[in-house]
């Protein structure tokens, strides 16, 4: 029986021949291990910074490509809302030139005018200016023209 002790405790002897420090097996076990696991914490941070990256561009992305679309979205309505009220003032005026107002007003201008071509003279000019002023802004705005 003493041969197999002193065969189990040749294996922990060293090259010369002493036993092997169980410290000194020890320290190079937990430094093994601490180097492992610092080892495996920097991969571990080294692919958690990667997808964060990954996430965050993807976030920039995401939020570049919404915003164009919100963007086209808005000026898409814009350039609607733009036609509408154009075709409204149109409306409007073509509504305030068939009025009977707008009829006077437009027959007035015509009679001045043919006054200021049939006389050429300075006070059917202004006359013609002042009624084809008023036709023309009441047909624009729809302000009623003052006497």
């Amino acid at each position: 029986m003493r041969a197999d002790s002193d065969d189990f405790r040749h294996q922990f002897e060293g090259r010369s021949g002493e036993p092997l420090s169980y410290v000194v097996l020890f320290l190079v076990i937990v430094i093994g291990v601490a180097m492992g696991n610092l080892l495996s914490n920097w991969i571990t941070a080294r692919i958690a910074a990667y997808q964060m990256e990954k996430a965050a561009a993807a976030a920039t992305q995401f939020m570049s490509n919404e915003l164009k679309r919100s963007s086209e979205a808005r000026q898409a309505l814009a350039r609607q809302v733009q036609a509408e009220a154009e075709a409204k003032r149109l409306t409007d005026q073509r509504n305030r030139a068939a009025s009977p107002l707008g009829q006077i007003l437009s027959r007035q201008c015509d009679d001045w005018r043919g006054a200021y071509q049939q006389f050429k003279s300075e006070s059917a000019r202004v006359e013609m200016n002042r009624n084809c002023g008023r036709y023309a802004t009441y047909v624009e705005t729809g302000a009623q023209p003052k006497n």
